[in-house]
């Protein structure tokens, strides 16, 4: 699954993402006075890209968080 890539914009009425090709129609969110989302959504939808990739950072960095905290258990319970 691909999702709308970063930057996202966001000019107090609308969200759209600045990084979508040439020719494709843009992604746009309408903020909650047009009747859909609130400044609430609107905050984490642009946050949304920059959010994915410091989790993907943090999971590259320590692996899988359960598999080494297993480990670490495992280690100080049993000295595996």
């Amino acid at each position: 699954m691909s999702h709308t890539p970063a930057p996202w914009v966001w000019d107090d009425d609308f969200l759209y993402s600045t990084a979508v090709p040439k020719d494709t129609p843009p992604i746009i969110v309408k903020h909650e006075a047009y009747g859909f989302a609130s400044e609430a959504d609107m905050a984490l939808i642009a946050a949304a890209p920059d959010l994915l990739a410091a989790l993907k950072m943090i999971v590259d960095h320590f692996g899988d968080p359960l598999k080494v905290a297993r480990a670490a258990i495992a280690k100080a319970e049993h000295g595996t």
